[in-house]
């Protein structure tokens, strides 16, 4: 099916430009996206397409170690960040480009994208950052915005409606909290989970923010409650349970939801239905 969209979009640009770039955008869009997860570890792209369920390889130009994290600006565009590093890689073409230099330097920041910025939220350990900056896609540099409310790493930040919920690990208040992208202000969350540890996914299904933690713990919070479920004990699989924390934002498709081994690049799957996590490693 992705190869199908991929070429369908091509016949139209090549074939019909006289419709103009504005009625071919909204046909590609009506089209549809491709759904494509990259997984990278060192110099190696394994690029897993949700749809078909099959991996495309390459060879990068450089090595990426497993400090760098990731979002997805576009289709086939992706962000990297590691310290005050930053890149833009094409995951079609491979090509990489070095992007504004970040103000201040973060390992394991949680990124996501957000209409025209990306957002780099804390990172770093011991202590972990409160600070924020926001990525300009179209001039390609970054700015300081301020702080959170609380220190936060290594984690995944997931859009809920009009707000970004960043939900942590730590032993301070404030772990988990909103961010609106529009007023750039933040408000506690009903919620806290604090443990001595690091790292974590958390993601959106059925109404439920899901939240998996290095240790092991796969926590669900109702969206329109005031409290977690039952703390459960899964099986996540991956060396020192390093499944558990993702160098990318998770993507979800039916079911099932799929994020990438920070560690060694292997893909992640949670099945919804029965709340399997697997770790993909070929």
């Amino acid at each position: 099916m992705a190869a199908s969209v991929l070429q369908a979009k091509a016949y139209l640009v090549h074939c019909f430009p006289s419709l103009g770039l504005n009625v071919l955008r909204e046909i590609c869009l009506y089209i549809g996206q491709r759904l494509l997860l990259p997984c990278i570890h060192s110099s190696s792209l394994r690029v897993y397409d949700l749809e078909t369920g099959r991996f495309t390889v390459a060879s990068l130009s450089r090595t990426f170690d497993k400090s760098w994290t990731y979002c997805l600006l576009s289709e086939c565009r992706l962000l990297g960040v590691l310290s005050q590093q930053a890149i833009e890689l094409n995951i079609d073409s491979c090509e990489i480009k070095e992007v504004g230099e970040v103000n201040i330097s973060r390992k394991w920041p949680g990124l996501i994208r957000v209409g025209h910025f990306a957002y780099a939220f804390g990172g770093n350990r011991d202590p972990a950052l409160k600070s924020y900056e926001k990525y300009h896609l179209k001039y390609k540099i970054w700015q300081v915005i301020g702080n959170m409310l609380g220190e936060k790493s290594s984690f995944t930040p997931c859009q809920v409606g009009k707000e970004v919920y960043l939900c942590t690990i730590n032993q301070e208040t404030h772990s988990w909290e909103a961010f609106n992208p529009t007023s750039e202000t933040f408000r506690d969350l009903p919620i806290l989970f604090r443990h001595i540890s690091s790292g974590s996914v958390s993601f959106v299904h059925s109404n439920t923010l899901h939240f998996v933690s290095l240790t092991g713990f796969l926590l669900k919070w109702q969206l329109n409650k005031t409290s977690l479920e039952p703390v459960l004990r899964v099986d996540v699989q991956g060396t020192n349970n390093s499944s558990a924390s993702s160098n990318i934002t998770p993507m979800v498709l039916g079911e099932k939801v799929y994020w990438v081994n920070y560690a060694f690049g292997y893909l992640v799957t949670y099945d919804s239905v029965d709340g399997a996590i697997t770790t993909r490693v070929q």
